[in-house]
Parts: structure tokens; sequence; C-alpha cells
């Protein structure tokens, strides 16, 4: 059971992650309530990472193909 919720967190998290750079207008600033805060700004590198260490914890696991499929429709990185 510990083992599956973590796999749960795990694909989770880099569904959240994927969602919120795909919804992001950059890495600007924005001003809330008079504050200057950091628009949320992710990577496809740390996107990438965690599908990999989705994988690679759970090779065989019920979210390891929906990880991949998503890895296949990442940008690849350019120095690769």
């Amino acid at each position: 059971q510990a083992l599956a919720q973590k796999e749960q967190f795990l694909w989770l998290k880099a569904k959240l992650a994927d969602q919120l750079s795909l919804n992001s207008d950059g890495c600007e600033l924005d001003v809330v309530d008079g504050v200057m805060e950091p628009n949320t700004c992710i990577s496809t590198q740390e996107i990438t990472d965690n599908y990999e260490t989705l994988i690679l914890e759970y090779p065989q696991g019920f979210y390891a193909p929906y990880a991949r499929k998503r890895l296949n429709q990442l940008p690849k990185p350019e120095n690769s």
C-alpha cells in the first residue's frame, strides 16, 4: 500500500509540474496585492526528471506507461 501511494505521489507531482508549465506565461514577475512575486516557472528538464524518477523507481508500475508516453511527447533537450 505504501509503495502504491508513493508511486501515485510521484505521478501527481510529475503531472502537476507538467500542467503548471503549460499554464505558465513565463518567468516574469506578477504583482499580487501590491507585492512583486515570481511566477511558478518549471523547466522541461524538471518535468522530464519527474517522469524519469517515476519510471526508474516503478518500471512496471501502473503509471509507468503513461509517464513513458508523456516523456516521448516532451521536447528533447537540444544538447542530446
